[in-house]
């Protein structure tokens, strides 16, 4: 019979080998721009829906008032506050990293809120800024 060599003699050229290399899908980017981006679309949601109310809110008087013009300000408000939920849905979403198409409609329907909050379209910058974030950062995205 041949003579086995000791246990710390069988590897001196190396290490052991190992079987072939794990293929998968590219693991997942460990960024902080989803949940930056989700903090602008609920900010920009925030604009939106305050726009909304307060249009609502305008338009209901304007009517009690005698006017006609109350029917546009509260469709306007409608649609603002519908937006409005649509960005803040699209940016908890952002933040929880989960579903990036939600997420960036969300982003890009808050645009058309138009949401005033001192200063006008301040909901719109808010949601563009936060869906270009999103867009960028698909990758991060489950």
């Amino acid at each position: 019979m041949a003579k086995q060599p000791p246990h710390d003699e069988m590897h001196e050229h190396g290490p052991p080998p190992h079987g072939p290399p794990a293929y998968g899908p590219p693991p997942k980017q460990d960024s902080a721009l989803p949940i930056v981006g989700g903090i602008f679309l609920i900010l920009g949601a925030i604009a939106n829906l305050w726009f909304g109310y307060i249009f609502l809110a305008a338009g209901d008087a304007i009517k009690d008032a005698g006017f006609e013009e109350g029917g546009i300000c509260q469709i306007i408000g409608t649609m603002a506050l519908i937006f409005g939920i649509l960005a803040l849905i699209g940016g908890i979403f952002a933040i929880m990293k989960k579903k990036w198409p939600i997420a960036l409609i969300g982003g890009i329907l808050g645009i058309f809120g138009i949401g005033y909050l001192g200063f006008p379209f301040l909901g719109s910058l808010f949601c563009l800024i936060g869906m270009i974030l999103v867009a960028i950062s698909r990758r991060a995205f489950d």
